[in-house]
């Protein structure tokens, strides 16, 4: 079963870390009222 690594922005990695340890990125929105 193959395994998938997935951060949101907040993370702070650079692009390179992403490409080099194979991790998603996806954008983290936060909405207040």
């Amino acid at each position: 079963m193959p395994v998938v690594v997935v951060s949101d922005s907040s993370s702070r990695l650079q692009p390179d870390e992403l490409k080099r340890w194979g991790i998603r990125e996806v954008p983290l929105h936060v909405l207040t009222d």
